[in-house]
């Protein structure tokens, strides 16, 4: 009798661990495939149209670990069914459908490239479905150090110290009221030149030849300018940080993470 019912038990819990697994023999007749993969976040599919996958950003053409993930997202979804998921706006300003993929398994796509370190979290409210999803698999690739999260295995003394988002009065008017300070807390001069400074957008500014000098400061400013004692300009005729929040990453030449600054007004 205590065999019988051990058996029962054991083919009771086994019966609901079955029924909550899901199940991989997805009908994907219907479904369209990807026909061709133009960076780490946009796709073509073979109906022609083209995607652009929500709530993530990847390194643009000439930047550092543009290949790694553009290569990464094609090992994982070219020639595949994919299920796209709408989020509130259905296409962006360009005319690309804007999804969140998912494949036959269940694999959640954007969520992948994300969790693997081949881009960062962009959300534009409304489309912020998976917001906490996306920001808790950046914070795995970081915590573990993946792709776009390596840090420099030289010893950098370059530190973001502050940022000023909003600048005095109209932000569009008054772009130099935008600015990000470095500061070299080491005991060595840096040389600047080549440095990569990003927004959470990816807008990038390439740093000129400067050298910071030990506990020096520098401002780089959005705007246009004279490179000065002190200063730097981005060269930006548009405000490039988010009054709302943003996040400054700073990189070396070869796109190694140096220093990541969070604002949040």
């Amino acid at each position: 009798m205590l065999i019988r019912l051990v058996f029962v038990m054991l083919w009771g819990v086994l019966g609901v661990a079955c029924a909550a697994t899901p199940s991989t023999d997805t009908d994907t007749a219907d479904w369209p495939r990807v026909s061709k993969v133009i960076d780490g976040d946009t796709v073509v599919l073979d109906t022609e149209e083209t995607v652009r996958l929500i709530g993530i950003n990847t390194p643009e053409r000439g930047q550092p670990f543009y290949e790694e993930a553009r290569d990464f997202v094609a090992s994982l979804v070219l020639h595949e069914p994919v299920r796209l998921e709408n989020d509130v706006d259905a296409f962006d300003q360009y005319g690309r459908r804007l999804a969140y993929l998912f494949l036959a398994d269940g694999t959640f796509v954007n969520l992948e490239i994300v969790r693997q370190g081949f881009a960062q979290v962009y959300t534009v409210p409304p489309n912020v479905a998976y917001e906490a999803e996306l920001r808790a698999a950046e914070q795995e690739a970081r915590e573990y150090r993946r792709g776009l999260w390596q840090p420099s295995d030289e010893h950098i003394t370059v530190r973001i110290v502050d940022l000023n988002a909003d600048a005095p009065g109209n932000d569009n008017q008054n772009v130099n009221g935008e600015w990000v300070e470095l500061e070299n807390n080491g005991s060595q001069p840096i040389n600047l030149q080549g440095f990569r400074l990003s927004d959470e957008s990816n807008n990038e500014y390439i740093l000129p030849a400067y050298t910071l000098a030990p506990g020096d400061h520098v401002r780089i400013y959005s705007g246009q300018g004279a490179m000065q004692n002190g200063a730097l300009y981005w060269g930006s005729r548009d405000p490039i940080w988010n009054n709302s929040g943003d996040v400054a990453y700073l990189r070396t030449p070869q796109g190694e993470l140096v220093d990541i600054f969070v604002y949040e007004p």
